[in-house]
């Protein structure tokens, strides 16, 4: 008895759908809106101020005004200091040197598509140190995500070849497809079947990622990492290097020299790191000295540069570098340095 009239039954229908593609397109516009705000924080300071001036008497414009104010600070503050890359605090961790590689994140910055980036040189020397400014700078870049892949670490540490080629799969949301069959061949073998159905994927994609992706592998020339995974990695840069893929920056922390790297055209970057020098530390702790709330006297400053200098004496490249980065670390909290 209560069944209502078809015609009323159809107007209900299309005030529902209504509703839901007012909701849906609300939605969208929302995450467009932020979209547009992550890619463009630097005009959020005039863009909160205009709002501000624009209604002076909505009970949220003094919240605006404020708003406004910290981050136009916080902005100049971040423009005192250099440009991402150039920055001796990467992601709280103070970072020496670099210079070569800083010089390469930075023809990224300005719009340069650089495939390849290598950081070479012994253990000890802070390769994977590396990850800290790298991260650092990818986080300043719209659009762009870091991703540490360490051989040795606990989520990809013991794994093989097939569950690594898995694991980058997901990583990059790729499409579905075969899995390379690697029983019974040599290392090579493996490597180049995986290397051909996720560069296949890869290259049949629907879209591009969200995000542009930085690959950045470490601890290549461990001995505990399978052969088939080095020439996996290595090939995968090669790939990146002569086009058949594109779309992320790939970088190796201490390659291993048994698994060169495919480059005849001489297209990745490279930054062979050497032992620290004492004008490079001092360096790096006068400009962290001046970035605290409460300076070293010079006095103090030479002092500390002193105490650090003595330690390189008797000790090998690896323990120097941790001793000079605890000593950073402890500079840091000290001055109030951010």
């Amino acid at each position: 008895p209560n069944t209502p009239a078809p015609s009323d039954e159809r107007t209900r229908q299309k005030s529902t759908y209504r509703s839901r593609e007012t909701v849906q397109t609300t939605g969208t516009s929302s995450v467009e809106c932020v979209g547009w705000i992550e890619r463009n924080i630097q005009y959020a300071p005039k863009l909160l101020k205009k709002l501000a001036e624009e209604f002076p008497a909505h009970p949220s414009t003094g919240v605006l005004d404020a708003a406004a104010h910290r981050l136009g600070e916080a902005q100049c503050m971040e423009a005192s200091q250099g440009a991402p890359n150039e920055r001796v605090l990467a992601c709280g961790m103070p970072v020496v040197n670099r210079n070569v590689l800083r010089a390469y994140l930075g023809e990224i910055m300005s719009g340069q598509d650089v495939p390849v980036i290598v950081v070479e040189g012994a253990r000890g020397l802070g390769r994977s140190h590396s990850w800290n400014l790298i991260r650092y700078v990818a986080n300043a870049l719209p659009g762009t995500k870091p991703v540490l892949i360490d051989l040795i670490g606990p989520i990809t540490s013991g794994q093989n070849l097939l569950q690594l080629f898995k694991y980058l799969v997901s990583l990059l949301a790729l499409p579905p497809g075969d899995t390379p069959t690697l029983l019974a061949t040599s290392s090579i073998t493996q490597s180049e079947r995986c290397l051909g159905e996720l560069a296949g994927r890869i290259q049949t994609a629907s879209a591009s990622w969200p995000k542009k992706p930085w690959l950045v592998f470490d601890h290549l020339d461990r001995d505990i990492v399978a052969p088939e995974v080095k020439y996996f990695v290595m090939g995968l840069a090669a790939l990146r290097l002569q086009g058949v893929i594109d779309g992320f920056v790939i970088f190796l922390l201490g390659p291993d020299p048994t698994a060169q790297l495919n480059d005849p055209a001489a297209l990745a970057r490279r930054e062979p790191l050497t032992d620290l020098l004492d004008p490079e530390i001092f360096e790096t702790m006068k400009r962290l000295n001046a970035l605290g709330k409460t300076k070293l006297t010079d006095a103090e400053l030479a002092q500390t540069q002193h105490s650090l200098s003595t330690m390189r004496a008797g000790r090998p490249a690896r323990e120097f570098l941790s001793c000079v980065c605890s000593e950073l670390v402890a500079m840091r909290q000290r001055v109030g340095a951010c």
